[in-house]
């Protein structure tokens, strides 16, 4: 799957019809201004033959009409390469959220970033901007090269003779161009990585006096960043040279030859100052396609850093619909391995009833996080099937089976936006009251009534305005509004204290008898209330025996 721009231009083909017909007019009566100027001084200044002030009425209006068209294509060209970009970008992230997540452990976020900003809006540039500067570029050429002609043939095709070796110097820079462009490309992802990672980092930064380090780090990309642009700024004008050679030189032999023929009385001065106006624009419009030509470079780079998502395919999902949560969860043989890697579960095999509580403990890196990701849809089993009822859950849509699990962990974000916002994120929407009563559920209620607008209070980026225990108890009052038919908390408390973490499991265990909750915890001690207890280690799921003395321990084999 590549990006195809077609589709971002048919619903706007209209719009940029009437951009290109205006601006159309617009280069025509740009092309006009130098016979005006020859007609002015000739006819006006130098023979006397017509009214001075008619004249200058007459370029004044030609001048302003040309202002004004110019004026309008640019408001309605901004307008609607705007509207493309941000289809464009809304197409892309779109397609970002749907590959494997696996790829996100790879990609750094800044990277990410860059592509969906700056390449995309290059992309448009490319595709839009490109097309109606080679359709003015073509107009002004073939108009300049007519009256050109018609005043000095001879010197036309002596014009014509140089224009080779224009467009020759520019095509030899090509490959090296594109590859220069594309590396300038992979520096403003590493800085923009960098940016976002050390920004996030700030009380990590703080703590171990590193302002320094980073300091240097950060100047020493900024300092790539300028090599390499001063790189691509010296090939840019070799690039550029070749013809602004050939120019400076046309036109000195060009005034030399016309203006002979000025002295001589075979040539008027409004028809030397004319041909050497459209011989400029002759030599112009080259330049642009040269200029043209570069920017393709640049563009090409951006398609293809853009490409190279696009080309990878989006994560698979199910057809099917699961309307509720009846019976039992199975798991079956389940294995996974990240990047087919060092296992990380193993031959892993147990049921889930509805309505079970159950706690998976184990030594960190045991397995038991990537068990209940697997459950929640983040990853899919590597071998192995998990059942819901009956039907394998990759066979459900993920909205579908999202609607009957609700999955917290112990580092879910904390959106920038008000406390409502951040509650009401997603489809389902919920009252005030509603809120309120999840909020105080968590013993939240009363902190949030302090802030300026209780709900409507603003939340910091990353909720750094909160504290790590009160974020785990709003994410908490997010799972009790959804009130779903399967909660997993994947250490969703481990901020908390040991007393506020038993009252919230407390509530969750009053709240919600009905349901399933999958609990991670490493405190033991605030477990005894659940009905199944599930030991995991080095991927695989032990049998432990007389943990609790209340608790129903499930057999559970490999």
């Amino acid at each position: 799957m590549e990006l195809k721009l077609v589709k971002f231009i048919i619903p706007y083909w209209r719009r940029l019809l009437l951009v290109l017909l205006l601006s159309i007019v617009g280069t025509v009566l740009f092309i006009l201004q130098p016979l005006i100027g020859k007609f002015i001084i000739d006819e006006v200044f130098v023979q006397k033959q017509y009214p001075f002030e008619r004249a200058l009425g007459i370029a004044v209006l030609l001048l302003f009409s040309t202002y004004l068209i110019s004026a309008i294509t640019r408001f309605i060209y901004m307008k609607t390469s705007l509207q493309m970009v941000t289809l464009m970008r809304t197409e892309f992230y779109h397609h970002l959220l749907n590959l494997p997540i696996q790829l996100f452990r790879k990609r750094r976020i800044g990277d990410l970033t860059t592509r969906l900003n700056e390449d995309i809006s290059e992309i448009q540039r490319l595709y839009t901007d490109i097309i109606l500067q080679i359709i003015n570029l073509c107009l002004t050429l073939l108009f300049s090269l007519i009256v050109l002609f018609l005043f000095d043939w001879m010197m036309t095709l002596f014009c014509m003779i140089l224009m080779p070796i224009l467009l020759w110097g520019t095509h030899k820079f090509r490959n090296l161009l594109f590859k220069e462009n594309l590396e300038m490309k992979e520096i403003g992802s590493r800085i923009q990585s960098f940016l976002f990672e050390s920004l996030s980092s700030m009380k990590f930064i703080r703590s171990g006096s590193y302002n320094p380090w980073m300091q240097n780090k950060y100047t020493s990309l900024l300092e790539s960043g300028n090599k390499q642009s001063i790189k691509l700024a010296v090939i840019n004008t070799c690039a550029q040279s070749v013809p602004q050679f050939m120019i400076w030189f046309s036109t000195i032999t060009l005034v030399w030859f016309l203006g002979i023929k000025v002295l001589e009385g075979s040539l008027t001065l409004g028809a030397l100052l004319a041909f050497t106006a459209y011989q400029a624009n002759l030599y112009s419009s080259v330049q642009g396609f040269a200029q043209v030509y570069i920017r393709i470079q640049s563009g090409k780079a951006a398609v293809n850093r853009i490409n190279e998502f696009f080309s990878i395919p989006k994560e698979t999902d199910g057809n099917g619909e699961i309307s509720a949560f009846h019976s039992i969860i199975d798991l079956k043989g389940i294995h996974f391995s990240y990047d087919n890697s060092k296992r990380i579960l193993e031959n892993l095999s147990f049921s889930i009833e509805k309505g079970e509580k159950i706690a998976i403990i184990g030594e960190s890196g045991s397995g038991k996080s990537t068990l209940v990701s697997l459950l929640a849809r983040i990853y899919r089993p590597t071998q192995g099937t998990i059942y819901c009822d009956g039907v394998d859950i990759q066979m459900v849509k993920k909205e579908s089976w999202h609607k009957q699990i609700c999955f917290v962990s112990h580092d879910d974000p904390i959106w920038f936006g008000t406390i409502e916002e951040f509650l009401q994120s997603g489809k389902k929407k919920f009252s005030l009251m509603e809120m309120e009563k999840a909020l105080m559920d968590v013993d939240l209620w009363n902190t949030i009534k302090q802030l300026p607008g209780m709900l409507k209070a603003e939340l910091s980026e990353r909720g750094v305005n909160l504290s790590a225990g009160q974020k785990q108890r709003l994410l908490l009052a997010r799972a009790i509004l959804l009130n779903p038919e399967i909660l997993v908390l994947d250490e969703a408390t481990c901020h908390l204290d040991s007393v506020a973490e038993q009252q919230i499991f407390k509530i969750l265990q009053d709240k919600m008898t009905d349901k399933t909750i999958i609990v991670i915890t490493h405190r033991l001690q605030n477990i005894g209330w659940v009905n199944q207890v599930v030991r995991m280690d080095q991927g695989q799921i032990v049998y432990e025996e007389g943990v609790f003395a209340n608790g129903r321990l499930a057999k559970m084999s490999n």
